[in-house]
């Protein structure tokens, strides 16, 4: 965990220069709070960065399954694709990966949704 902290921290930080690192910063920050809210099994936390367009009865569902079976989600890579207010992020764990979307609404990204390859 400190780890993804350091390594947020890290990628803040350089990304103060450019807008488009700016944006993928901001990316990998809502995606690396989900994780860190999903091991947590926190669903307020998890549902504060969804968008309107995610069922929250899912989410509630998926926690309690999650808590169930002792689950935690540690991503070993995440590679950011941005278009405009739309961006796909692939996310890579031991033994698979998910794509998830997210949606820029308000001046915040927030996850629109994932696909799973």
């Amino acid at each position: 965990m400190k780890k993804l902290l350091i390594v947020l921290l890290v990628l803040f930080l350089v990304a103060c220069g450019s807008p488009a690192v700016n944006e993928e910063g901001a990316i990998r920050d809502v995606i690396g709070e989900y994780f860190s809210a999903f091991n947590a099994y926190d669903y307020g936390r998890i549902v504060a960065l969804l968008s309107d367009n995610v069922p929250r009865e899912k989410i509630m569902e998926a926690v309690l399954f999650a808590r169930g079976i002792g689950l935690v989600a540690e991503p070993t890579e995440i590679v950011v694709n941005i278009n405009g207010d739309k961006a796909e992020a692939v996310v890579s764990f031991k033994g698979g990966s998910d794509t998830m979307l997210l949606v820029k609404q308000k001046g915040k990204w927030l996850i629109d949704g994932k696909i799973s390859p």
